[in-house]
This record gives C-alpha cells, sequence and structure tokens, in this order.
C-alpha cells in the first residue's frame, strides 16, 4: 500500500474511533441522565426536592460517567497523539532512506566513472592490469551492459587480455546483479555471446599449442536461461574457437568442446537450440574418436553422450538443423585439414544487429 493510502486509512480509523466513542459512551450518558432527571421529577417546579438517596445516585452516576468518559478520552487522545508521532517517524525514515538510495546511486555513478577512467587515460588505454581492473569493477557493481559495451571497444584495440575478456563474458553470462531491468541483463548477456562468437579465434593462442582461454560458464557446463539467440550464438563460438586452430594444435585437448556441447543438450531450456546442440553434438561425435570425454567434474563415455544426441533428436523429430548446418559442414572439413582459417559463414539464428566494435 502507497503512502497516501495508508494515510487516508489511518484517518479514516481515527474518525470510526471518536464515532464509536460518542455513539457508544457520550450518548448513553446523556441518554440515562436525561431519563433519570425526568423519572425523578427533577423539572417539576413544584415538585419535592430530591432525597439525599436520589442526590446521591445522581451524583455517583455523574461521577461514574464522567470518569469513564475521561479515562476513554484521554486512551483516544493518546492515540491520536500516538499516530501521528509514528506518521512523522515513519516519514521522517522514508525520507531518509530515499536519501541513501539517491546517495548510493551517486557513489555507484561515480565509482562507473572512475572505472571508466581506469580504462583510458588522455585519450590512451591504461596498463592491460588497469583496465582489467575498471572493466571488472563495473560487472559487479552491477553495470554488465557498461561493461560489455566497453569490452566491445577494447578488444579490436587490443587493450584487454584474454582471460580478462573471457572472465568478463563468463560473469556477465551467470550473474544476477545488475542495477538495470531484467531487459538489460538480457541485452548485456546477448551482447557478450555475441562478442565471445566474433573473437572466439582470438582466444587461442598459435605459436603456443593446446593454450587457449575461454569462460567457464560454457567450459564443460551450460548456463540456462538465456535469451534463444544468445544460447545459440554460444554453440557457435564453441565451433569457432575449435575451428580455428588445426586438430595437431589441439593436441588430444579439444574433447572438452563435446562434453559442453552435450552439457547444452541435458540443461538447456529452449527446444531450438537443444536441438541444433544435438546436430551439432553428432557432427563432433563424427570426427572425434575419443572413448572418454573429460569435464570439470566428471568423465563421460561416448556412449552416454550418443545417447543424449539421439535422445534429442529423436525427441524433437522432425525439427530443423537450419541455422547449424553451416558450422557442420565446416566441422567435417575441419576434420580433413581444409578449414582452420578462422571464418565464420555464420547467420545467427534471429539476425540481430553485429556489435559496434570499431
Amino acid at each position: 500500500m502507497d503512502e497516501p493510502a495508508k494515510q487516508s486509512a489511518s484517518r479514516s480509523a481515527n474518525r470510526w474511533v471518536w464515532t464509536a466513542f460518542f455513539v457508544f459512551l457520550i450518548l448513553p450518558l446523556y441518554a440515562i441522565a436525561v431519563t433519570i432527571s425526568i423519572r425523578s421529577n427533577l423539572f417539576r417546579l413544584g415538585a419535592e426536592p430530591l432525597s439525599n438517596d436520589q442526590l446521591k445516585s445522581v451524583w455517583t452516576f455523574l461521577a461514574a460517567g464522567l470518569a469513564a468518559s475521561a479515562t476513554v478520552l484521554g486512551a483516544l487522545l493518546t492515540k491520536s497523539h500516538n499516530d501521528r508521532t509514528f506518521d512523522l517517524q515513519r516519514a521522517s525514515e522514508e525520507r531518509q532512506q530515499v536519501l541513501s538510495t539517491e546517495t548510493n546511486e551517486r557513489l555507484k555513478m561515480d565509482s562507473v566513472i572512475s572505472g571508466l577512467n581506469l580504462i583510458c587515460h588522455e585519450d590512451k588505454y591504461s596498463p592491460k592490469a588497469a583496465t582489467a581492473g575498471g572493466l571488472a569493477a563495473l560487472v559487479q557493481l552491477g553495470h554488465p551492459i557498461i561493461a560489455m559495451r566497453a569490452l566491445a571497444a577494447a578488444l579490436p584495440d587490443g587493450a584487454v587480455d584474454n582471460d580478462t575478456a573471457t572472465w568478463l563474458i563468463s560473469q556477465v553470462l551467470t550473474t544476477t546483479v545488475t542495477t538495470g531491468t531484467p531487459q538489460d541483463l538480457n541485452a548485456a548477456r546477448q551482447e557478450a555471446a555475441a562478442l565471445l562468437q566474433v573473437y572466439a579465434p582470438r582466444f587461442t593462442v598459435t605459436a603456443e599449442k593446446g593454450l587457449w582461454a575461454w569462460p567457464d560458464a560454457v567450459t564443460t557446463q551450460w548456463p540456462s536461461g538465456l535469451p534463444q539467440n544468445c544460447a545459440f550464438n554460444l554453440l557457435v563460438a564453441l565451433s569457432e574457437l575449435l575451428l580455428s586452430q588445426t586438430r595437431d594444435w589441439w593436441r588430444g585437448y579439444d574433447q572438452w568442446v563435446l562434453f559442453t556441447v552435450d552439457e547444452a543438450i541435458r540443461r538447456e531450456r529452449d527446444v531450438v537450440v537443444r536441438t541444433c546442440a544435438a546436430y551439432l553434438g553428432r557432427a563432433m561425435l563424427e570426427v572425434f574418436d575419443h572413448e572418454i570425454f573429460a569435464g570439470l567434474n566428471e568423465n563421460r563415455p561416448r556412449s552416454e553422450i550418443e545417447h543424449d544426441i539421439d535422445a534429442a533428436i529423436q525427441e524433437e523429430a522432425g525439427a530443423s538443423q537450419i541455422g547449424i548446418d553451416l558450422v557442420i559442414e565446416r566441422i567435417r572439413a575441419w576434420d580433413e585439414g581444409k578449414d582452420a582459417d578462422n571464418s565464420s559463414g555464420h547467420l545467427p539464428l534471429q539476425p540481430t544487429p553485429a556489435p559496434n566494435l570499431d
């Protein structure tokens, strides 16, 4: 209930209390007093005066009635005073809360500005350590959309190292802390997935075989509840990472990619994304000869993954793999050593403007 409604309800309650006081106490006292006066011939001038017993009864009644009235009146006045005091105290607390909220928001905005100043100083990027700290602070303060916008601008210029970039993306994909609306958080996740897809090839180090950086949120695990296009772009990003280097470069450490796709099959809620993951997993299973696929916390035999893929495809019988078919073709070519050129050829499931990376 908002404040005006509370005040209106309080005034209405007070009116009913005072009305009840007069109806159930004052009026009955008047009625009884008039009745006694009439029955005792008090208004008959020629009548005999009241006896001592009658006078005592009248004065006793009046004293008791006045005492009761005074007691109730005092209680009502005390209640009215307490109500006004409570209303004033509550209004004061609410004003303090509003002032405190405004102060906190102002401090958070000052912190955001300070974080952005850490990223860039005098038209030049700060050292990577300072940039990483500034971007991390933005995410922790509940401004993931600002962090992703800044990351989108910093990545093409090489101002952010791979580990920081992938950590930020992982945090945005899984965080529930935001000063904005749920729609703002989803927009930040969309941009995080788009950035991961675009820059996936960059997160491998060509000169160092088997060395790469990748978000923990999509490393042998899968974040559920993401928007459809966001989840789809994560699948494509995994494929882009895999295809960015040759089979020899991976040195057998590429099995976790299929484990992650299997996690998507198990945990993804969107039927379209789950079906695409199943078709993508089947294509990867064709080129991987591992019998055991290792995750962070468990190992999964090939037969179990095959079962997950077959079950998902059968469950969604008739669903199309359109949107993932180009990636599947490139995986098969990659197995033959024909595709490790970092080119995507990907069209989003729901076409959206590409992030401004200039």
